[in-house]
């Protein structure tokens, strides 16, 4: 799976996009199968169809030092912000009342900031619960996004960081984006599983 922004640039992966992919070789070529393996450019992948619409990924360990942002500042337009990747790199803010932020006007800011050097994706954060959160995403070479897998999985990494220093037991967390919600938890390898739908809209044919 090669997944192109609307830019033109390539990312290293698409948590929303591999469950799409995961989704049409169900419908069109391997309708027998539950469990697909996709080689993406963060590494081979694997998908697997839970029944009706929903596909689980196993999306991999996070990484919290990266070329990416190691050398970042850590406040940006008065904002704290957090640095991790789940294939692609992420500023994660968390912030009280994320409606009060505009994020149309902090997303370009973020992304071109001279403390990265390949830009990078930007995020905002709200704890509405103990395994609750809510997430607006602005992508690099994208803009503002009704939802972003890889986004989903950073805030839910910085989450688990937090409750692994307060010895506060894993659970299954719920994060809510303006497109629709996904579910996150970890398994025994600390790696992190993102589940939700994937939905057929239409179909079509280019000749090339």
């Amino acid at each position: 799976m090669n997944y192109i922004n609307s830019d033109g640039s390539l990312a290293k992966m698409c948590g929303n996009g591999i469950r799409c992919t995961a989704r049409f070789l169900k419908d069109e070529y391997l309708k027998d199968k539950s469990v697909f393996k996709i080689q993406t450019r963060d590494g081979l992948k694997e998908i697997k169809w839970e029944g009706g619409d929903i596909f689980s990924v196993n999306m991999g360990k996070a990484e919290f030092s990266s070329e990416d942002y190691n050398n970042a500042e850590k406040e940006i337009e008065e904002l704290s912000l957090d640095f991790v990747s789940v294939g692609n790199p992420f500023a994660v803010a968390f912030v009280k009342d994320i409606e009060k932020y505009n994020l149309a006007y902090l997303g370009p800011i973020i992304e071109n900031h001279k403390s990265f050097p390949n830009k990078i994706n930007f995020e905002l954060v709200e704890k509405i619960g103990e395994n609750e959160l809510k997430v607006k995403v602005w992508e690099r070479g994208c803009g503002l996004v009704l939802a972003c897998g890889t986004g989903a999985c950073s805030a839910f990494a910085l989450l688990q960081k937090e409750k692994s220093r307060k010895e506060i037991k894993r659970e299954k967390v719920i994060i809510h984006l303006p497109g629709g919600d996904l579910h996150l938890s970890e398994n025994k390898e600390g790696e992190i599983i993102m589940s939700g739908p994937a939905v057929s809209s239409f179909n079509g044919m280019v000749e090339l």
